[in-house]
């Protein structure tokens, strides 16, 4: 997915790219605006997502397999916070 979005944002195809966001672009550019930033690129709110996307799915899977190993079909506190400390997070 992060290619697609890399090969739609050379070509300048913004809102293709658009759709394809699972979070919301609007609450990103709000995120990095809270965190500073005065102006923000559509490219920069895009590829942030992208990250966030990708680093929230990463972390979901570790604390799933963290469940899972505990016997559990629910993801608890516990297994986020040692799922973070895995990633380096």
């Amino acid at each position: 997915m992060l290619f697609e979005f890399i090969n739609l944002l050379k070509i300048n195809k913004i809102n293709q790219v658009k759709d394809l966001a699972e979070l919301p672009l609007a609450t990103v550019e709000r995120i990095l605006k809270d965190a500073g930033a005065k102006r923000v690129s559509k490219k920069a709110v895009i590829l942030f997502a992208e990250w966030m996307e990708k680093t929230i799915k990463d972390l979901a899977q570790e604390a799933g397999k963290l469940a899972e190993h505990s016997g559990r079909r629910t993801i608890t506190e516990e297994d986020v916070l040692l799922a973070k400390k895995r990633l380096g997070l």
